[in-house]
């Protein structure tokens, strides 16, 4: 009764979202949360390990057969920079600022924290998605959102090996590169490989059902090898559909592509609903625990703004000289690239990339995953619920005004340019 009234919840959440204007994902928190306060309903508690290696390697590789490779392609500078070197600082400046804060937490335990508030959401990106802004924009936060996951699971697992060891020494940025290095190319490897050998069994299945069928194993065939070798199973997973997403238009007819994407469609619903759902609802549990162990809510409500305060200004800083590099490039080969001429990135732009990175499902499951002998472990938890949801909810609820005050460019200013620059071409 409980899966069926979820069911029904998500549906309707999703019916009623634009005619609120409010996005189907914040609905279904803002509800998880009500309910969950609600006298006679208990705790929930969701096992991280399932949103892991069960939720979101469907969501991902859904995210990334949807996405254009070409467009991938291009920005593939700016998505690398975001994911590894933006989630590398953030998690390093907000574990110093957490430790000085609360010094009960340990460096190390202090850093796992920043590196579980660290990453964007893929998921939430689709907040974004329905304001009208470019192509190029949603490329990025996407592909930022994508391939973050990796970095911050690496240095949440170094920085609680270096916990339990009491030393920061498995912290070191050399042996935190080759770690990253190696879990990265397996998941490459996998992920293409994968990719590459189901799109071509997918070719020679002539019944549009039965490919479905198939398609929704891929995820889970490229994320389980991965995870069990050490290396990302997310990774994998995205890559997979990246090669599905460039492939599949050559090798699979368009029927089986249409049924395939309406039924993902409808999995990517349940699933993206359900992660924002439960969210909500374990808000209760969770606070209770933190009350339970002796922790003033004042000094989580401390901890979180102040950490949320810092994944906006750190991001910030990390943004803005990347603007400043890709509007070099944009001067220096504005002939031979033509995608960066006709959606360039401004400060207009930037801000909305900047307000857009939200925290979400990755930052509650990557939360919980950390061992119960961690120091103030139902703290940190609150801390990341505060911040996934207070993003969600500041961000999410902002953005629009922020898009209407900042005016970005839109993706009807291209198309618009796109169809004069059509007619100025056609012949009479």
């Amino acid at each position: 009764m409980i899966a069926v009234a979820g069911l029904l919840v998500i549906a309707a959440c999703n019916q009623l979202a634009p005619r609120v204007g409010v996005a189907s994902p914040l609905l279904l928190l803002v509800l998880g949360i009500g309910i969950g306060f609600l006298p006679f309903v208990t705790a929930i508690e969701l096992n991280p390990e399932i949103v892991l290696e069960a939720v979101l390697p469907p969501l991902l590789y859904s995210t990334a057969v949807s996405m254009p490779v070409a467009d991938f392609r291009r920005e593939l500078r700016s998505v690398s920079a975001l994911a590894v070197g933006l989630v590398a600082v953030s998690a390093v400046v907000i574990g110093l600022v957490a430790h000085m804060l609360v010094p009960a937490i340990p460096l190390p335990w202090a850093i796992a924290l920043g590196a579980v508030l660290s990453p964007t959401d893929a998921v939430a990106i689709a907040i974004v998605r329905g304001l009208g802004v470019t192509d190029r924009i949603i490329t990025i936060l996407e592909g930022e959102g994508l391939f973050n996951d990796a970095t911050a699971l690496i240095l949440l697992s170094s920085a609680v090996s270096a916990g339990v060891a009491r030393s920061t020494d498995s912290l070191e940025p050399g042996a935190l590169a080759a770690q990253f290095l190696t879990s990265l190319a397996l998941a490459l490897f996998i992920g293409w490989a994968v990719g590459t050998l189901a799109v071509r069994v997918r070719a020679r299945i002539s019944e549009s059902t039965a490919d479905t069928v198939v398609s929704f194993t891929v995820p889970f065939l490229a994320s389980l090898p991965a995870e069990y070798l050490g290396g990302s199973g997310l990774v994998a997973a995205v890559v997979a559909g990246l090669i599905t997403s460039y492939r599949g238009p050559w090798l699979l007819s368009p029927v089986h592509r249409v049924n395939a994407r309406h039924n993902w469609r409808t999995i990517e619903l349940i699933l993206e609903g359900g992660v924002f759902l439960f969210m909500g609802l374990q808000a209760y549990g969770i606070v209770q625990e933190v009350a339970e162990v002796g922790y003033g809510a004042r000094t989580a409500v401390i901890l979180a703004v102040s950490a949320w305060v810092l994944t906006v200004l750190v991001r910030l800083v990390f943004v803005a000289p990347m603007l400043v590099w890709l509007g070099w490039v944009r001067r220096r080969r504005s002939r031979r690239l033509e995608y960066f001429t006709s959606e360039p990135l401004g400060p207009r732009e930037g801000a909305v990339i900047i307000w857009a990175g939200m925290r979400g499902a990755v930052t509650l499951a990557a939360a919980q995953t950390l061992p119960l002998s961690t120091p103030a472990r139902p703290l940190l938890l609150l801390v990341a619920l505060l911040v996934s949801g207070g993003s969600l909810i500041v961000q999410g609820l902002t953005l629009d005004p922020l898009i209407r005050l900042m005016r970005p460019r839109m993706a009807q200013d291209d198309d618009a340019q796109t169809t004069t620059v059509d007619l100025a071409v056609t012949p009479g």
